[in-house]
């Protein structure tokens, strides 16, 4: 019981003096229900029907990209990453392209890329993309990214420190000031010590130069994107209440460029992207009660990174907030990762493959392989939303159901995002009268926090015991369920004990499949799934404590757990 324990201190501890404060009279709660991010990147990287050769970033893209979602209706805000935050993909005078990319050029010798192109040719991402959203009738924000760290995480462990400055060298101000950041120690993570200190008022200087051109631009609304990467402080120079202060101010900052830049008797709306987490929080800065008495936050988009995640916080982060603030928890296109990279491959007709034991070439890719969200997982995770006083859901690199045309990255099948779906989440009537699909699975540990599911292999009779929040269907639950747990492994002689509870399962022989899943990625065969019955009288409208123990075999590694429950229908 010590998980469940920890949890209800944790929302004991989510008490603050803002819980009943009065939200200002003219601002009510922002109408969505509904968030779709468009990553942009996606448009030339996925196969998609307006993208089949991947050459040539266009107009004519960016307009099929905002019309598939327009078309599929449900989507209340369309938000637009313009880049990773670093060269902006817009007409800047902050930082033009034409400067950065001669930069590039002389300090890389990099030609321009398919993005940065289409700024030179005198084109402007967030004007085209927002002009075809408005068209459509879709609500569009910016979001922007507050410290995004691909361009150091793909190159960080190059040995030669002179390529590894190159490579990581994303734009002058980032290459040229060392000084300014992290550096050792600032995380588990040892890559995250080429982050950029948010302490630092250069750093949130340029931060800010980006996004006061952005709110001068025809859009509803800015999302900052707190999670595009998650460190801005080293935890261990600045104390909680200073890194609190630090991003207090600097979003008051942003509130008042929005507001400032409104037209007459239009309402826009300021979105952050947090962690999902209150203990993650702290260590970036976020205090969402703050947040939204003091800098004018109207929603909170509660993001678990790069995975769907039914053991988010939403719900407690909702309850600290005033009533005309939104939360919504985010959904993605993948629900787990394998435990260990794996070699892969791709045929010349561009699909990807997994290579058999022992069959891979000594220079073989290695990948990650991510299990895929079902259309079952995405319709508890609305339940669960509604169930639990959550405003919404919003969605994320949703678009890599696609995969893309790498086999290293989002590696698997091109499946068509199910788009269909949204119109459907919207609707608390519908979802509480599905089938239920609960699901635990195993993330990268980011931002870094323990007690994440299965990051430990099991070993014989060491007990792991995590938690799911369950609420019943409309009628209840009347009908026994199916837990299984996967491992990448094969666990045909293993033997495990499943307890709800504290109320061991009996196994069941059954480990198909329980609802329709067209993503063959990550599934496995049979031999890697044991199962077993659930009763449902075991079950609580509230936090269900699950523990699974290896009983009989070799240290032993899972990847996820899920749960079936049918709707009295």
């Amino acid at each position: 019981m010590k998980k469940i324990a920890s949890l209800f201190a944790l929302a004991s501890s989510f008490a603050s003096p803002f819980l009943h404060a009065d939200a200002p009279a003219q601002k009510e709660k922002p109408p969505f229900r509904i968030i779709y991010n468009n990553d942009t990147t996606n448009i030339l990287s996925s196969v998609s029907a307006f993208n089949k050769d991947g050459k040539g970033f266009t107009t004519e893209k960016i307009i099929a990209s905002v019309n598939e979602t327009a078309d599929c209706g449900g989507v209340d805000v369309l938000m637009m990453a313009s880049g990773m935050g670093w060269d902006p993909w817009w007409q800047s005078k902050a930082l033009p392209m034409k400067a950065h990319t001669d930069w590039q050029l002389k300090r890389k010798g990099q030609n321009p890329n398919a993005y940065q192109k289409y700024i030179l040719d005198g084109n402007d991402l967030v004007d085209t993309f927002a002009a075809q959203a408005h068209k459509r009738g879709q609500v569009v924000f910016a979001t922007y990214r507050m410290n995004d760290g691909h361009h150091y995480f793909g190159n960080a462990r190059i040995e030669d420190p002179e390529q590894r400055a190159t490579r990581m060298a994303i734009t002058q101000f980032f290459d040229e000031n060392p000084q300014f950041r992290l550096g050792e120690e600032a995380d588990p993570d040892s890559r995250t010590k080429y982050a950029l200190d948010f302490v630092h008022p250069e750093v949130r200087a340029y931060r800010m130069q980006f996004i006061k051109e952005l709110a001068q631009k025809d859009i509803d609304g800015i999302e900052l994107d707190f999670m595009r990467f998650w460190m801005l402080f080293h935890p261990f120079r600045t104390t909680s209440g200073q890194r609190a202060d630090i991003v207090t101010d600097f979003v008051k900052e942003v509130r008042a460029e929005i507001d400032e830049h409104a037209k007459p008797g239009q309402r826009r709306y300021l979105c952050l992207r947090i962690p999902a987490y209150r203990d993650v929080m702290d260590k970036i800065g976020i205090d969402p009660a703050r947040l939204a008495t003091e800098a004018g936050v109207d929603m909170f988009n509660v993001s678990s990174s790069g995975y769907s995640n039914l053991q988010n916080e939403a719900a407690l982060i909702k309850k600290m907030l005033p009533e005309n603030v939104a939360v919504y928890t985010e959904q993605v296109y993948a629900s787990a990762k394998q435990n260990y990279k794996v070699p892969v491959g791709q045929t010349k007709e561009g699909k990807h493959f997994i290579y058999e034991p022992g069959t891979a070439p000594a220079d073989a890719k290695i990948s990650w392989i991510f299990r895929r969200t079902t259309d079952q997982a995405l319709i508890t995770a609305a339940h669960m939303a509604y169930a639990r006083g959550v405003d919404g859901l919003s969605f994320f690199n949703f678009q890599y159901y696609r995969s893309t045309r790498n086999e290293t990255d989002a590696h698997g099948g091109n499946f068509e995002p199910p788009y269909y779906l949204f119109k459907l989440l919207r609707d608390p009537d519908y979802v509480k009268k599905q089938d239920q699909y609960y699901f635990l699975g195993h993330a990268h540990n980011e931002p870094a926090r323990d007690g994440r599911p299965f990051q430990n292999v099991f070993v014989s009779e060491t007990p792991q015991t995590q938690w799911l929040d369950m609420a019943p269907p409309e009628g209840g639950w009347n009908k026994d369920g199916r837990l299984r747990i996967q491992s990448i492994d094969d666990l045909t002689n293993t033997e495990w004990s499943v307890s709800i509870n504290g109320v061991e399962l009996v196994p069941n022989a059954d480990v198909s499949e329980p609802y329709k899943n067209p993503y063959d990625t990550a599934l496995g065969t049979p031999k890697n799934y044991k199962a077993f019955t659930v009763p449902v009288k075991l079950l609580k409208d509230g936090l269900n404590e699950i523990t699974v123990i290896l009983k009989n075999g070799k240290p032993t590694p899972l990847f996820y757990l899920d749960i079936a429950l049918s709707a009295s229908k």
